[in-house]
């Protein structure tokens, strides 16, 4: 349900999303990076069905504006949180990614364990520049709760 605290923006693009979270970036206390925005898009988009042919053809992909990068390069005192999924190197892979984008930190999806990705359940790993901690599985709003949780102790 809509909450009357949230606004809503609805965005297609990761470029329409850059856009909107620069327009509303100015006190931001705490950003949550959750979106799973591709890291590439067409470099050009078509307004037509492709017909059929028998040539061979391609789509050039071009990279997705990094929001979370950006804003970790733009930070300030704000406390920035990204997710990572990761399919090998969980850990290691997340901790590098949070340091490169100056995240303050990381919450790691593995899709290694069981009951654990895109289901009503998730096991997490929180990654800061402390420590890491490591969840069982929970049901996702157990999930959010728990990170709000490590999010509020930082504060």
């Amino acid at each position: 349900p809509q909450q009357s605290q949230v606004v809503l923006h609805r965005v297609e693009t990761a470029v329409e999303m850059l856009e909107v979270c620069k327009n509303n970036w100015d006190g931001v206390d705490v950003a949550i990076f959750a979106a799973a925005v591709a890291d590439y898009r067409p470099e050009k988009v078509g307004t037509q069905k492709i017909k059929r042919s028998s040539e061979p053809w391609s789509i050039s992909m071009v990279p997705n504006p990094d929001i979370a990068a950006h804003f970790g390069a733009i930070k300030g005192s704000t406390f920035l949180v990204g997710f990572a999924l990761e399919t090998q190197h969980g850990l290691s892979y997340a901790q590098q990614k949070r340091i490169a984008k100056n995240l303050d930190a990381i919450v790691l999806n593995s899709l290694e364990e069981p009951g654990a990705g895109f289901g009503m359940t998730n096991v997490v790993h929180w990654i800061d520049q402390q420590q890491t901690k490591s969840f069982e599985l929970m049901d996702k709003t157990r999930v959010a709760e728990v990170l709000w949780e490590q999010i509020i102790a930082q504060l």
